[in-house]
């Protein structure tokens, strides 16, 4: 299974809070990033795990950036923040929680003319690295993100799975599992859920 758990269209609107009029419009829009990649699901209207984390993560991004540009940021990076929420999830830290500086984060660094890069790794190692650089940096911890969903989803009474990830970056287990998501979006964008490939956008911030 590339995602344990199927929700619906309902669900979906249930755990984010949304109407289904302002879901339609992020679609029109160009304003929705789901799973690896992709713009719509493989099938109509089912959703699992990662797609869910990756609404919330293009959320988190926009409070930055905007919907816009935060989903290009999901669906251009989608194997970084993949591969960082394995981290965060099969990692073993000394003091995990205790700042969020110190947790696995999906780092953008804006330069002066609005050229973005994105790392995945220590937040407060690429933070400073960024700064150091003259960037503008943007830590986005992927627990947080992943806290936040679930205590969306536990408010809407949604159960969801207690991984998302079937092991570290470099584990076996999740290397195939890399393998069965490209045979998957093969499907999905002959199906018409590919992301034509949003084009980088200037990384201007809104806050």
């Amino acid at each position: 299974m590339i995602q344990t758990m199927t929700a619906g269209r309902a669900v979906l609107l249930k755990v984010f809070d949304l109407d289904s009029n302002v879901w339609n419009q992020r679609i029109f829009r160009n304003e929705v990033g789901l799973a690896f990649g992709l713009t719509r699901p493989g099938f109509a209207n089912t959703y699992g795990e990662i797609d869910f984390y990756a609404i919330m993560l293009t959320i988190t991004i926009a409070r930055y950036f905007g919907m816009k540009t935060a989903t290009a940021f999901v669906i251009n990076y989608w194997r970084r923040w993949l591969e960082g929420l394995a981290l965060a999830e099969h990692t073993k830290r000394a003091r995990r929680g205790a700042n969020h500086l110190e947790e696995i984060c999906f780092v953008i660094g804006v330069d002066a003319e609005g050229g973005s890069e994105v790392e995945i790794g220590e937040c407060e190692k690429i933070y400073n690295k960024f700064v150091g650089a003259g960037m503008l940096a943007f830590p986005i911890p992927l627990d947080l993100v992943l806290r936040r969903l679930r205590n969306a989803a536990k408010k809407a009474g949604v159960s969801l799975p207690k991984q998302f990830t079937p092991g570290d970056p470099e584990s076996p287990e999740f290397q195939q599992w890399i393998e069965e998501i490209k045979q998957y979006t093969k499907f999905a964008e002959m199906r018409g859920g590919g992301a034509s490939r949003v084009k980088k956008r200037k990384a201007k911030a809104t806050a």
